[in-house]
Parts: structure tokens; C-alpha cells; sequence
């Protein structure tokens, strides 16, 4: 009695933890996405099989991310973008699965919500309309490998804009004709790169430092993105009175 109550218990215990690590595919909205826990990252649109292939069929102009789907009454965080989201994919003469000479989605712009904390490897490859894009603050890793079809934006040849809000660079960061960056020292050596690629700085100062004389510096702040609007918190300096008695 005692070995089939165990045995059932076990069983048990690998039903939950086989059950918390797969994932479910689903579509909300014009998306589809892969829900894991209480999380979710935006898929393929189509699955990814040893029998499928085709071209994105993303094809919308814009994509809007949302940081949060609703599933079967349940909210799910949006964390991810998933390998091969929006680069469609096809066989090689071999017949194994890939996404070099894919049909991407033709979309010229997709916003990321601030929740996104990962990027998959070939995620926006093939997007050849895709212009601009803005990494969020919270993104840790972009997809990347061996060689530059790992990359993230591998062949997107019109995309000449890359903003990064995080204050440091994300593993496997990719470097375009204009990237901008909130500290330039801290963006170096980027894993993937176009052969013009430029780090700029998304604000500048009329001079790299002050000296403090216990009033408030005047510092006049220049915006480096034509497209953006930006705001900027100086914090208030109090002149400290020392007692040397």
C-alpha cells in the first residue's frame, strides 16, 4: 500500500513539473503567441515543424506588441519574441529548415512593449520594409550564434535605426547604420554590425562634466532623435555644510 501510494505521488509531482515547462500555442489578435506559466512570447505565425515551411504570414504594415494577452481568462505577461517570429522560413536543398532566402514579414514597423525581456535568435530576419525599431529598457539578450543569420535583424536592409533604452548594452546586441544608446561607453564590441555601423548618443550635453560650486549647473540637453521627444531629470544639488568643530 505504502509503494503505490508513493509511486502515485511521484507521478504526481512529474505531471506538475512536465505541465509547468511545456508550452501551449494560442492566437490573440493578429499574433500568435507561446504561453508558458503565466508568461508569453510572440511565436511564428506559423509552426515551427520538420514538415512546414512558407513565408511570414505577418502581413501587416505595423505590429503593436502589447505587454499584456488575455487567454481563456487568464493574463499572460508578453517576455518574449521567440525564434523566427516574423522571418518565415523555408528548406534548403538538403531539406533541413531554414531562414536564409525566407519571405519575411513585409511590416515597416513593430513596436515592443516595455515588458519584453528577450529577443530570439533570427526574430526580425527578413523583415526587408523594417525601418526603425526600439529595443525597451528591460530586454537582456538579443538572439545571436556561430554566424550572422543567428542575428536578430539578419538581412533587414532597411533598417537604418536601432534605439537601445537599457542603460547597458544586452548580450548579443546588434549595431546598424544609427544606433542609439543612452551611454555610449557602455556599448562596445556588438556581437552582429552592418559594415557603416555608428554608436551615438541619445542625448548630449554641452560638456562632458561641471565644476560644483553649490548652486545648480546649467546644462542645455540636445535630443539626437528627430522622431522622439525626450524628457530629463537633473536632481537637485545641495551645497553640504560641514561642522569642523
Amino acid at each position: 500500500m505504502k509503494k503505490t501510494l508513493l509511486l502515485i505521488l511521484i507521478t504526481i509531482a512529474l505531471s506538475c513539473e512536465l505541465g509547468y515547462s511545456q508550452t501551449k500555442r494560442v492566437q490573440v489578435g493578429d499574433l500568435y503567441y507561446n504561453l508558458s506559466g503565466m508568461t508569453a512570447s510572440v511565436a511564428p505565425s506559423d509552426e515551427i515543424t520538420k514538415w512546414g515551411a512558407g513565408p511570414s504570414k505577418y502581413t501587416k504594415e505595423v505590429y503593436l506588441i502589447p505587454p499584456h494577452i488575455t487567454y481563456d481568462g487568464l493574463e499572460y505577461e508578453v517576455i518574449g519574441i521567440d525564434k523566427w517570429a516574423f522571418s518565415g522560413y523555408r528548406r534548403d536543398m538538403n531539406g533541413y529548415l531554414t531562414i536564409q532566402g525566407a519571405i519575411g514579414s513585409p511590416a515597416k514597423m513593430i513596436i515592443l512593449p516595455p515588458t519584453i525581456k528577450r529577443i530570439g535568435e533570427a526574430a526580425f530576419a527578413n523583415c526587408t520594409n523594417l525601418t526603425q525599431m526600439v529595443i525597451p529598457p528591460n530586454v537582456e539578450s538579443l538572439g545571436e550564434g556561430s554566424s550572422d543569420t543567428y542575428c536578430s535583424f539578419y538581412n533587414t536592409p532597411l533598417l537604418r535605426e536601432l534605439i537601445y533604452l537599457s542603460s547597458f548594452a544586452p548580450q548579443g546586441w546588434h549595431a546598424t547604420s544609427k544606433t542609439y544608446v543612452p551611454n555610449p561607453e557602455y556599448y562596445i564590441e556588438p556581437s552582429t554590425s552592418v559594415p557603416d555601423a555608428s554608436i551615438l548618443p541619445i542625448a548630449s550635453t554641452n560638456g562632458p562634466w561641471f565644476k560644483y560650486s553649490g548652486k545648480m549647473p546649467t546644462l542645455t540637453m540636445s535630443n539626437n532623435l528627430q522622431n522622439y521627444n525626450f524628457e530629463s531629470n537633473i536632481p537637485s544639488l545641495k551645497k553640504m555644510l560641514v561642522n569642523m568643530n
